[in-house]
């Protein structure tokens, strides 16, 4: 979908722009200009123009994205991009019309499209999959314990990817693809940190039934995001399955947003004391450090020189 929204809208321009896509009807504004950007390969200029659009589509999108679901109102966008208004708007529309953003008219409020979302986070999943894979084996291959990688989806926790320790087979509490309410364990603590304080503060409302299921309540979560931030690093004893406990860390961009958490499940015994536990931070730290500095899918996309 991002392939396609790029070339339905690679025309647009501040004084004309004009949207073809299957099943939409054509959209064009005139403020006086004439040339069209149809054949943008024709020119440097043309050239130069495209790539600038481009960029601005993929800025706007990571401007809302930013938000989380609180979205944004068209002036909080124009100024954190730092693009005139009346471009933003138009760019806005645009994406409306690919159903990458939804405009909510009672709030006035921009958020991204559930279904441009949707292939953004399988994407990015993916990304962060391959990035940090060898790190999650060679962690393993240390501790002898499990490593697991995790991304946000929505108000859950997402585990990706694991490399098993040693483990007796079905003593672990999910599988890949397996979901968890934010807050529950080390690596979907991290995760809840990651968000606004308002988003957060909604997120532990909204879970605070499903975490009886888990053994845990909402205070308990509050607790252990207070220590989170303290430690600088999660730690979940027995909340899950009595005897196992994890450690959790985090994931940058190069920007320093939090794209993923990754955590090591272990024997209670074995982490139980602090020094056990910042041995085992060090150590994914470490890794994480040697698999290079991740750059988020949305960033790359629009680098086409």
């Amino acid at each position: 979908m991002t392939f396609i929204m790029v070339e339905t809208m690679v025309g647009l321009s501040n004084g004309n722009m004009s949207v073809h896509h299957a099943g939409h009807a054509d959209l064009t504004e005139s403020a006086g200009s004439s040339e069209s950007y149809g054949d943008y390969h024709s020119t440097e200029k043309a050239h130069d123009h495209s790539s600038q659009s481009v960029r601005r589509i993929f800025l706007l999108l990571r401007v809302i994205a930013s938000e989380g679901g609180s979205g944004l109102r068209l002036t909080e966008i124009s100024n954190r991009a730092q693009l005139h208004l009346a471009t933003t708007h138009r760019l806005l529309r645009a994406l409306a019309l690919e159903r990458a953003v939804v405009y909510d008219p009672y709030s006035r409020l921009y958020h991204i499209g559930h279904d441009f979302l949707q292939q953004e986070e399988e994407t990015l999943d993916q990304r962060v999959k391959n990035h940090f894979k060898v790190a999650l084996q060679r962690i393993a291959e240390i501790t002898h314990d499990t490593v697991f990688l995790l991304t946000r989806h929505g108000m859950d926790a997402l585990y990706i990817h694991s490399v098993r320790g040693h483990f007796p087979a079905g003593t672990l509490p999910l599988d890949i693809g397996g979901r968890r309410p934010l807050g529950v364990g080390a690596g979907s603590l991290v995760l809840l940190a990651s968000l606004p304080a308002k988003d957060l503060a909604r997120t532990i409302d909204a879970n605070e039934e499903r975490y009886l299921r888990y053994g845990t309540t909402a205070q308990k979560v509050k607790a252990m995001l207070r220590a989170y931030r303290r430690d600088s690093y999660a730690f979940a004893s027995d909340t899950v399955v009595r005897g196992l406990s994890a450690v959790g860390v985090p994931l940058h961009d190069e920007q320093g947003g939090i794209v993923g958490a990754i955590s090591v499940l272990s024997a209670s015994e074995r982490l139980a004391t602090e020094d056990c536990q910042h041995q085992t931070v060090r150590l994914i730290r470490s890794e994480i450090a040697r698999a290079g500095e991740f750059v988020p899918v949305l960033q790359q996309s629009f680098q086409i020189g």
